[in-house]
C-alpha cells in the first residue's frame, strides 16, 4: 500500500495518514510524499498495490482500478501512479494489479492534521484494507 499526498496541506495528507496507520498494523506500506522512482523497485516485487490519496470532490470513497500508464518524459519526483507501474513493467517485466483509492477531503488549507470528517473516512479505509490483507 502507498499512501501520499502533501503533509501540509491538512486533509492532502490523508493517504500519508492511511499508510502509516497500516504500517503499525502490520500491513506493508509506505507513505510517500512525492511519489518517486524509489518506489518502483518495491512495485514491481508486489502483487497488488493500492495507492491512496486525497480527493478535492465530495462524495464516497472511490476505488478505481489503474493501468500502467506509459509517458514519454524522464523519471522525476512527482510521478503518478501508472507512471511507476509502466516503469515496473518496463524495468521489470512486471506490473502488479493496482487501484487508486482516493478519500474526499474537506480542507486542504496550510497546515497539519485531518478534518474530523477525513479522518473518519480514512479509519474505515484502514479497517476496509486491513481485512482485505488479513484474508489474503
Amino acid at each position: 500500500m502507498v499512501g501520499y499526498g502533501n503533509p501540509l496541506r491538512k486533509d492532502d495528507a490523508v493517504g500519508l495518514w492511511v499508510a502509516r496507520r497500516l504500517s503499525q498494523e502490520g500491513v506493508e506500506s509506505i507513505p510517500a510524499w512525492p511519489l518517486t522512482p524509489e518506489l518502483i523497485t518495491r512495485i514491481a516485487a508486489a502483487d497488488l498495490v493500492i495507492f491512496v490519496d486525497a480527493d478535492a470532490r465530495s462524495g464516497p470513497i472511490r476505488w478505481r482500478r489503474i493501468q500502467p500508464k506509459p509517458t514519454t518524459a524522464a523519471l522525476s519526483h512527482g510521478t503518478s501512479p501508472g507512471e511507476l507501474l509502466a516503469w515496473a513493467r518496463a524495468l521489470f517485466g512486471w506490473a502488479p494489479e493496482a487501484w487508486l483509492v482516493t478519500i474526499p477531503g474537506e480542507d486542504f488549507s496550510f497546515g497539519e492534521g485531518l478534518s474530523q470528517h477525513t479522518k473518519r473516512r480514512a479509519e474505515r479505509l484502514v479497517r476496509r484494507i486491513r481485512k482485505m490483507f488479513a484474508e489474503g
